[in-house]
């Protein structure tokens, strides 16, 4: 694991300065997370016709981003391997709240830290 330097976007930073701010990040990121399941299911059934990537929502904390990820159904699997993981846009990372683990061509998997990782496993759709 490494702790990114990239700059946090302004809300991102606003986000990051209290726990009630933090808790709200990592809910909206679990949103997110089960916004990407259905799209995942989606597109699980045209997989086998077409491979190519998915566009899914980025997970950052940022209720209000919509910014696209695109991975392939692989990559997607990969990170819901680990319920503590979630992929944003670069420069979405909040380093108070998670740590980038993993650094990709249009994202980066970032690991909820202690002390917030708990709602992350608790809302996980995967048993």
């Amino acid at each position: 694991m490494w702790i990114t330097t990239e700059p946090e976007s302004e809300i991102l930073a606003q986000m990051a300065t209290d726990d009630a701010a933090r808790e709200r990040s990592v809910r909206n990121e679990t949103l997110f997370r089960q916004v990407n399941e259905r799209v995942r299911d989606v597109s699980e059934a045209f997989s086998a016709l077409d491979p190519s990537e998915i566009n899914f929502v980025c997970e950052c904390g940022d209720e209000q981003c919509t910014e696209p990820v695109s991975l392939t159904l692989a990559e997607y699997e990969q990170v819901r391997g680990v319920p503590t993981h979630f992929f944003v846009v670069p420069g979405h990372v909040i380093p108070k709240v998670e740590v980038v683990v993993r650094r990709s061509e249009g994202h980066v998997v970032v690991e909820k830290l202690p002390g917030q990782s708990d709602v992350a496993v608790e809302t996980d759709p995967r048993p």
